[in-house]
């Protein structure tokens, strides 16, 4: 997936989850770019019973809420699940009056449509030094306007409670797009292949040609992405899909015509395209690693207030800021591009869950290739780039340079 992609993806899912998250936890939760809408399981007035008692023990049961607290409290201390076992005793299954722990994954990382699984940690103290957890499996069911199908298990402290809703079905699902480009893998290494070598290496030279790569690579992504996050599924046909592609080129055709006509626009856009790569680095190197809760926007974050430094600079630094941005992107493009269709290279977002989990040892040889190739190709874009504009400033300065005078005497 090539890194404008995740770009648009990146800005979609985030404005939404910004809009219409809840304060008390996530109601809009982005995995993997994928997005769901959990306040239709909300209630507002009454609390989701499990049942767990045999007969032969006290009645016990596990109440829960989901983007609000579950109103049987316990002991006094709001909790979205609680464990009440018979009538004198209750334990939080999740962190009382926080949601600091709060993990959120699919079902099925290749099929999103499966579902989502929340898993709240950190609960009161149980036995053999554990606490008690809760993790609700939301099962995606389109059919199904309210839950269905609602049952649990346990495993020691852990409490898994399964139910089929439409609120597990995505509300804005990248995959389709992703499986549109696996398909044409090859067509997509071609384009990549032939725009990342004219921006790598002689994208400061044809500096139209880059604001036109530039503003048709910056609106075409977004169009795809709402489109096939939206409209497009598993039964549209091929021929619609291309339809749409056709649909996205031309509205990005005239947007790159704009962005060589308006210069600034062109040059703001180059900005935020070299903003992207170097947030993508630090992402990974710092952010991952330390961070697991709300990357988005600490990714959003900081690619904003990067892109703006690096836009509004090119006005002074445009030749330099071109160079970088050219040479940076257009290797991504190449080298992304080739590691997808020739290797199982895992997408950038299993790359920094790689990072979280295990930090840089036993880091795959894949992707260490994958980084090296990477910047070598950079390197040699930004050699080739800036020797040319010494020669460039060179011819400049000649020009400039009033020819010498020869005196004589008579």
């Amino acid at each position: 997936m090539i890194s404008v992609l995740n770009l648009a993806i990146l800005l979609l899912a985030s404005l939404v989850a910004l809009t219409k998250a809840d304060i008390r936890m996530n109601c809009y939760p982005i995995v993997n770019w994928v997005v769901f809408d959990l306040n239709s399981l909300q209630k507002s007035d009454a609390d989701y019973e499990v049942p767990i008692t045999p007969a032969t023990e006290p009645p016990s049961e596990i109440v829960w809420n989901i983007c609000g607290y579950a109103k049987k409290v316990c002991n006094a201390k709001d909790s979205f699940a609680n464990l009440f076992v018979g009538d004198n005793q209750c334990f939080h299954l999740t962190s009382p009056n926080t949601v600091l722990n709060v993990t959120y994954n699919l079902i099925d990382e290749n099929q999103p449509e499966s579902g989502l699984t929340i898993t709240f940690d950190s609960g009161d103290d149980a036995q053999l030094d554990e606490k008690y957890s809760f993790t609700l499996n939301i099962n995606c069911d389109a059919n199904a306007e309210s839950v269905q199908n609602m049952k649990y298990q346990q495993i020691g402290s852990k409490y898994i409670v399964d139910i089929s809703t439409r609120a597990g079905c995505p509300k804005v699902n990248p995959s389709q797009i992703s499986k549109f480009l696996q398909e044409n893998k090859w067509i997509l290494l071609v384009l990549c292949v032939a725009l990342g070598s004219i921006l790598t290496f002689v994208g400061f030279r044809l500096s139209k040609t880059t604001f036109f790569i530039f503003g048709f690579c910056i609106t075409m992504i977004p169009i795809l992405v709402i489109f096939f996050s939206f409209l497009i599924t598993d039964k549209t046909s091929d021929g619609a899909k291309w339809g749409v592609i056709a649909f996205a080129a031309v509205i990005s055709a005239l947007c790159g015509y704009i962005s060589v006509r308006l210069e600034r626009v062109g040059f703001f856009l180059i900005g935020f395209g070299l903003a992207f790569v170097v947030t993508n680095i630090i992402f990974l190197a710092v952010i991952a690693p330390n961070v697991e809760n709300n990357q988005t926007l600490i990714f959003m974050g900081i690619w904003l207030v990067i892109g703006l430094i690096t836009g509004l600079s090119m006005a002074k630094f445009k030749d330099y800021v071109l160079i970088l941005a050219t040479s940076l992107f257009g290797s991504y493009l190449i080298t992304r591009s080739s590691f997808t269709a020739f290797t199982d290279l895992p997408a950038d977002l299993e790359i920094a869950k790689m990072i979280r989990l295990d930090g840089f040892k036993n880091f795959p040889g894949i992707v260490i290739a994958y980084l090296v190739v990477w910047f070598v190709i950079a390197l040699i874009g930004l050699y080739i780039q800036f020797t040319k504009k010494r020669e460039l400033d060179k011819k400049k300065e000649a020009l400039l340079t009033p020819p010498a005078v020869a005196y004589y005497k008579i």
